[in-house]
């Protein structure tokens, strides 16, 4: 338990540090290319993050779960996983073209179809940080992969001020910098694997079993990851088609913030799933998570009402005025990104037991549920409209999986969302050995 509260610690600071960051691009993006300049951006980099969510086909999920259970040497699970990579961002590129030429008309029309193409020059890089970065997860070595997240901001920020705000590129620059802060990063994770992890190219070989056992556990995982994602990002892309690049952009920037409260849940839920694999224990799984489950939704509730109470004041400060028709879209959004930071933990701890299909099955009805109310809501009532469908979407989907989750671990589901006395009690010695160990730095 220390351990794995050491790494939950670990994650959220550099979660943390990486709000940061993003908050840091935002906020310039939004202040020098306007809400129409934000809104193409978001289009052209959602393509290539598109792809290579809807087609990594679980690898990196896979390569978790087998490095936790020890089926396969690290060295085979790298190897075959940089040549799986590169095959998929063939394929991705490929397919990205034709989109392109495809949707010129409709959701990129008021976008140079170049620089779409042009957008498709991530995707190499994508797949191999996404991918290659599951190895430090798998063996839970997390201060490796953290560093790697700080530095793609980091690096990412840097380009972003050079080549938007010093060089005033506009959105070619900001698109520029998105693609040159993914290939540093990719240089980084194959240096910090041969470093950290003692990885060699020469000391591996291609694995058709692996690959085999790679694709059918990850598949799994993959269908209901490519339903979150679109959970996530089908109102983007409808509202693209409904309206205006700049309503995307006004639209975007409340996303992005409201998005910042699964900063815990992520961390957490980053370090849960390699740990849930690793225990054997029924009792133990179901204790750790209904803890891990409770604590987040309590710090997701304390941070969503600051943000609700401080949102107008919030908006106008690091955005300006332009911005603010995203206050009431914000405002919509945070009980359902509250609600979805447990159901997060909650997929993946079933997950992490081998029991991805569950949430394959929970987010598919979701899924139709979100499109269709954005598809019904957007014409009428426009971004908050889509903010509704998909804070409505978010709440259902906890709802579902609590119900799920109880029949299939026999855990009570208020022991997973009300704090007992017990909590409150661990909550404390946490927090008196947090300050006893700072005691202690003091006196040395």
């Amino acid at each position: 338990m220390s351990t794995f509260l050491k790494n939950s610690v670990l994650t959220v600071i550099r979660q943390t540090l990486s709000i940061l960051l993003g908050v840091m691009i935002i906020i310039l993006l939004a202040r020098v290319l306007g809400p129409d300049g934000q809104g193409k951006y978001t289009l052209l980099i959602l393509l290539p993050n598109m792809l290579s969510t809807l087609l990594n086909m679980g690898i990196n999920a896979a390569s978790v779960y087998y490095i936790g259970r020890k089926l396969f040497s690290i060295e085979t699970i790298y190897k075959t996983n940089v040549i799986i990579s590169l095959f998929l961002s063939l394929i991705s590129i490929l397919l990205g073209i034709a989109f392109a030429l495809l949707l010129q008309d409709s959701t990129f029309s008021n976008i140079n179809i170049s620089m779409v193409v042009v957008s498709l020059a991530a995707l190499p890089f994508l797949y191999l940080n996404k991918i290659l970065q599951s190895l430090f997860q798998g063996k839970e070595d997390f201060q490796a992969f953290n560093l790697i997240v700080i530095t793609r901001q980091l690096t990412t920020l840097i380009l972003m001020a050079a080549l938007v705000y010093i060089v005033t590129f506009g959105v070619m620059g900001a698109l520029i910098a998105f693609i040159l802060g993914q290939l540093i990063t990719t240089v980084l994770v194959f240096y910090m694997l041969k470093k950290r992890l003692g990885v060699k190219w020469n000391q591996g070989s291609f694995s058709n079993q692996y690959t085999k056992d790679a694709l059918r556990f990850g598949l799994k995982a993959h269908l209901s990851n490519v339903l979150a994602f679109i959970n996530y990002r089908a109102d983007v892309l409808i509202i693209s088609f409904f309206l205006t690049p700049a309503l995307v952009g006004i639209y975007t920037v409340a996303v992005n913030i409201a998005e910042k409260l699964w900063t815990v849940s992520q961390s957490v839920s980053a370090v849960l799933y390699p740990r849930i694999s690793s225990i054997s224990s029924e009792n133990e799984k179901n204790e750790l998570t209904a803890v891990v489950g409770k604590t987040v939704l309590l710090l997701s509730f304390i941070v969503c009402a600051i943000l609700f109470i401080f949102s107008e004041s919030i908006v106008h400060l690091l955005f300006g005025h332009e911005y603010n028709s995203s206050i009431v879209v914000l405002k919509i959004l945070l009980p359902g990104i509250v609600l979805f930071s447990l159901d997060k933990i909650l997929s993946n701890d079933l997950a992490g037991r081998g029991r991805p299909i569950i949430n394959l099955y929970t987010s598919l009805l979701t899924v139709l549920i979100n499109v269709s109310l954005n598809l019904y809501l957007i014409p009428q009532y426009g971004i908050n409209g889509s903010a509704f469908a998909t804070s409505f979407s978010y709440a259902l989907t906890l709802f579902i999986k609590l119900i799920v989750y109880k029949k299939e671990t026999k855990l009570e589901i208020k022991k997973i969302i009300l704090i007992n006395k017990t909590d409150w009690n661990l909550y404390k010695q946490f927090v008196y050995s947090i300050l006893s160990m700072r005691g202690k730095k003091q006196k040395l």
